[in-house]
């Protein structure tokens, strides 16, 4: 064991730099190491990605929402909303209406979807920092006011600075329609603009609760409750005190059931990738195989010398193994340490960034220890494996010069 160790390693660090087998060697060697480091840093940047886009969904998003086990909406009970509010868990409970509806300033149309929150919704707060102009004081006794993401403000021109009120029109409900006015109307002037991400900017528009109570003719029906939880409170406790006060046909979900779609989309995103470059490694092996026969061929003589010495094809394979093994665990290892390395330089020093503006937050990298202990494993599973079949299949036959 030992003898056959020591022979594949001066095989594979022979001094005979320039031998045409050493340099295939190496090549094979990079291209184990470039798949590893790849997947390191894809792997990192698929889940900062997806730790970003949780982040702002966490913005405009409750840490528990109540909503119908089917239908859109559902009545409210002023008992169970302070019952909820009353929980030790809970920080506030805000009743929430979402539904599309058409938007109209000046002459320019768009469909968006209508929020109507209360003066306590959390989110509120949460939106402050990302407004890119105006603010957030959408609450007023005379007249509605309301804010709304950078996209639906830009196609539909608005100035927030300006005296002009943006339209909000939606069907009438009831099967009997008057065509001459089939849609309710009300009227918000634009307090604000925020941008948080392209989906919520070219989505929402916020105004209060009786607003679109009012526009929406939901007679006190709502969409949802948004309910905020304390610091350090457990979210498996209220979701379970929550659930025991709701009524029949309600569910608690917490934010990863919110955006379970969503997520499901980035993990099979995430699969596919990892799928697409353990494909590449797998093509990429084959130069393992090719750098293993040149080298069998070339060590004829060593061969001739060993069999001499009563080494066996079982104990040459074994040499020849090990050179692959070799040529695997120094690319892999090095890869994952250059991966390693790549993404702790990106989390320090944010070498790249979203988009070409400087002032562009950094390219989110998170490095996960079970991605990476599952990249070793791949990398070393089908080098390792590709190495022994090709092993394994030298005949005493395919040695003629032993003999």
């Amino acid at each position: 064991m030992r003898a056959t160790f020591f022979i594949a390693l001066r095989y594979l660090f022979s001094k005979k730099s320039r031998n045409i087998i050493n340099i295939i060697s190496f090549i094979s060697g990079i291209a184990v190491f470039v798949v590893t480091a790849a997947l390191v840093i894809v792997l990192s940047a698929f889940n900062g990605l997806e730790g970003m886009v949780l982040d702002i969904f966490n913005t405009l998003d409750p840490t528990l929402k109540v909503v119908p086990a089917e239908g859109k909406s559902f009545e409210t009970d002023s008992l169970v909303l302070d019952k909820i509010a009353a929980l030790p868990q809970v920080e506030s409970v805000s009743r929430v209406i979402e539904e599309n509806a058409l938007f109209m300033y000046g002459e320019k149309q768009y469909i968006g979807k209508l929020k109507a929150i209360e003066p306590q919704w959390a989110g509120l707060q949460k939106i402050r920092p990302y407004m890119v102009d105006g603010d957030t004081d959408i609450f007023y006794d005379s007249l509605y006011a309301c804010i709304m993401g950078s996209g639906v403000a830009v196609s539909l021109g608005v100035n927030p600075n300006s005296y002009e009120y943006l339209s909000v029109y939606f069907p009438k409900r009831g099967k009997k329609v008057d065509m001459l006015q089939p849609f309710h109307t009300a009227f918000a002037f634009p307090e604000g603009v925020f941008e948080l991400q392209k989906d919520f900017d070219f989505t929402y528009v916020i105004v209060p609760l009786e607003m679109g109570d009012d526009v929406l003719e939901m007679r006190g029906k709502i969409s949802a409750m948004d309910i905020e939880l304390k610091a350090g409170a457990s979210e498996s406790a209220a979701i379970e005190s929550i659930q025991a006060l709701l009524p029949p046909g309600l569910e608690v979900q917490d934010r990863l059931h919110q955006h379970a779609v969503a997520l499901r989309v980035m993990e099979s995103e995430k699969l596919a990738i990892f799928i697409i470059l353990a494909f590449i490694f797998l093509i990429a092996s084959f130069n393992i195989i090719g750098a293993l026969t040149m080298l069998m061929v070339e060590k004829r003589k060593d061969t001739m010398v060993l069999r001499s010495l009563g080494f066996s094809i079982r104990r040459i394979r074994a040499v020849f193994f090990w050179q692959g093994a070799g040529i695997v665990v120094l690319g892999a290892m090095s890869g994952l340490l250059a991966g390693l390395g790549i993404c702790l330089m990106q989390q320090k020093w944010s070498m790249v960034r979203i988009n070409s503006n400087p002032e562009a937050p950094a390219y989110p990298v998170i490095l996960q220890w079970d991605d990476l202990l599952l990249i070793l494993v791949l990398v070393l599973g089908i080098g390792l494996l590709t190495v022994y079949l090709r092993v394994r299949a030298l005949k005493a036959n395919e040695l003629s010069l032993l003999r």
